[in-house]
């Protein structure tokens, strides 16, 4: 019942968290890094991963946002018109596959 209350658990964690994640890996990738005198590799400062965070937000579609909103019943429509986004499947799981493997 309270994945129905929090819009964020519902549609938005995944696809934000999967962004950062991506601009994380682009950085890791990268060549130049710093060093601690241990010889570990420093993080990155904290002003990057800010605009990583913001960055990964501000991609995230305006719809998708609409649509968690709506998915755990809390709209502006009054009268129940859009309750149904409730029972609808989200379209980020992966989709069966209908053919066989035989």
């Amino acid at each position: 019942m309270m994945s129905q209350l929090q819009p964020l658990d519902v549609c938005l964690n995944k696809p934000f968290k999967d962004r950062v994640r991506h601009f994380y890996n682009e950085w890791m990738a990268e060549e130049t890094h710093s060093f601690t005198p241990a010889g570990r590799l420093k993080r990155p400062v904290v002003s990057l991963v800010c605009q990583w965070v913001a960055d990964a937000w501000y991609d995230l579609p305006d719809a998708t946002v609409v649509a968690s909103f709506k998915k755990c019943c809390i709209t502006n429509a009054m009268g129940g018109t859009e309750d149904s986004f409730v029972y609808e499947e989200s379209s980020d799981k992966e989709p069966e596959s209908s053919s066989d493997s035989d």
